[in-house]
């Protein structure tokens, strides 16, 4: 994501891999690097996978992220470039059967937890290309399918789909949806972005620091960028589930912001088919 520039590298370990210990200060410097990356989709694709991802191209600040129901039964819409984007996922489904069942070993762990919970510990992530807006921002100006393409999470899509075939999974499943930001919008959250995450940063460090971001439920404006909405929650407003808004405490769009115009998205209990 984003060219991986150098100067955001990760902490390592002792074993000279990335750290997962040490994101949350990581992210605190980082964050306003990558104003639209919830921070899930921070920790598991953006920290863990730095400099591995095949998608390491893609500027982030062009596009949202939505977590959307996804109908266990069409995951098959989503297309993998383990599969070189075909959509019989012949590769895809042999390694999902190999990873729940054939390991010598037994199950791999990711693979227990799916089958025990019927579906993901962490949602993948999956980019909306059905406009094929995606092609020109390649490099090496590969063309992609005008589908919406894996980005991250290969072995847990790859499970999802194996049990999906099988019946073994639940009838909808978590995803972040990358959906491409209107040109005028997005240079707006470049710019008000950034000046949000640095203030979330300051408040982070004080007594009265603000509520997890992802449990921000409301507070949406008129304007659609905005639903990276200025908000947060007390104690009491969380047990209550009831928004309450302050100024400059950023949260990332919930589902129930979701417009139903809006393309490729749909509200948290309704399903993407």
């Amino acid at each position: 994501m984003d060219d991986y520039p150098e100067h955001l590298a990760p902490p390592k370990d002792k074993r000279g891999a990335v750290d997962p210990s040490k994101f949350d200060e990581w992210w605190i410097t980082s964050q306003e690097e990558f104003p639209t990356v919830p921070p899930e989709v921070a920790r598991y694709w953006l920290h863990e996978h730095w400099g591995y991802s095949s998608f390491f191209w893609l500027p982030s600040r062009l596009y949202r992220f939505d977590k959307v129901s996804w109908a266990a039964e069409t995951l098959g819409k989503i297309l993998s470039d383990d599969d070189d984007f075909g959509d019989e996922h012949v590769k895809t489904l042999k390694r999902g059967k190999w990873l729940v069942e054939g390991k010598e070993m037994g199950p791999y762990r990711t693979a227990r937890y799916m089958l025990e919970h019927r579906t993901f510990p962490v949602p993948i992530v999956v980019l909306d290309n059905r406009n094929g807006g995606v092609n020109g921002l390649h490099a090496r100006s590969r063309e992609f399918p005008k589908a919406y393409m894996l980005v991250e999470g290969h072995r847990r899509f790859s499970m999802a789909l194996f049990l999906a075939r099988t019946g073994r999974i639940s009838p909808t499943v978590p995803v972040w949806l990358m959906t491409k930001i209107p040109a005028g919008e997005a240079g707006i959250f470049s710019t008000i972005g950034t000046k949000i995450w640095r203030e979330w940063g300051r408040r982070a460090g004080q007594n009265d620091a603000v509520e997890d971001p992802s449990r921000c439920r409301g507070a949406a404006t008129s304007s659609r960028i905005l639903r990276f909405s200025l908000c947060r929650l007390s104690p009491f407003d969380l047990n209550h589930n009831r928004p309450v808004r302050r100024r400059l405490s950023l949260a990332w769009p919930s589902s129930k912001t979701i417009k139903p115009a809006d393309q490729g998205l749909a509200h948290i209990s309704s399903v993407i088919k």
